[in-house]
């Protein structure tokens, strides 16, 4: 074998392994390239989350906020000639509408007592799920000063009654009437500061920022 031939024998085979360690360049490079892209993504990835988590507490924000402040209003009616209700007798007053729905009073003679209740209509439909989370101061102002305070909570899912349980007994508003004086006007004020917290339809809200975290 010539010295020629050995000279091309030997530059094939550098050929072959510079092409070989080319191809192998190649695949890191390509492998590099993939992990750039990888790591691109993941700030991304992050700025969606931190967007995702922002408007939740944006969400939340409003909602607490919805929930702390309330809507509220007075309800007040004067009951007279309370002292000789009769007994499972009831008066009701109201009709009042504040937020658009109507809202009542009642009292109710329960042997020896009174019993208050609070209720409401509503005048618009406001569909399936809803519910009216109450909290209520209620007070009766008799004469003299006779005066009774009673705090309570209650959650509406339906259009009933609350009753606050016996305010007062008859006896005790009996004993404030001025002696020997038969046309006494015997006359109890109710009054009610309610502090009304509205979640009509929340609901399905809530559902639907569920079925957004889901897609995550």
């Amino acid at each position: 074998m010539s010295n020629n031939e050995k000279d091309e024998i030997v530059r094939q085979e550098m050929l072959e392994e510079l092409n070989s360690h080319k191809r192998k360049f190649d695949n890191i490079a390509e492998k590099l390239q993939s992990i750039e892209e990888s790591i691109s993504k993941i700030p991304k990835i992050d700025d969606d989350e931190k967007k995702l988590i922002e408007d939740s507490n944006v969400l939340n924000n409003r909602n607490n906020k919805k929930l702390e402040s309330g809507k509220r209003f007075v309800l007040k009616h004067v009951f007279k000639n309370v002292v000789n209700l009769g007994n499972d007798v009831s008066y009701s007053a109201g009709g009042v509408e504040h937020f658009n729905i109507n809202w009542y009073m009642a009292i109710e003679r329960n042997e020896s007592f009174l019993e208050f209740y609070f209720y409401f209509k509503t005048i618009a439909p406001v569909g399936d799920d809803w519910s009216i989370d109450t909290k209520v101061e209620f007070r009766m102002m008799g004469n003299n000063n006779n005066n009774v305070i009673k705090t309570a909570r209650n959650c509406f899912k339906t259009e009933e009654e609350y009753g606050m349980g016996e305010i007062k007994s008859i006896e005790d508003i009996r004993s404030v009437i001025p002696e020997n004086v038969d046309d006494y006007d015997h006359q109890t004020t109710f009054e009610l500061l309610g502090k009304f917290n509205f979640f009509i339809n929340l609901l399905n809200r809530l559902l639907k920022l569920l079925q957004i975290f889901s897609v995550f």
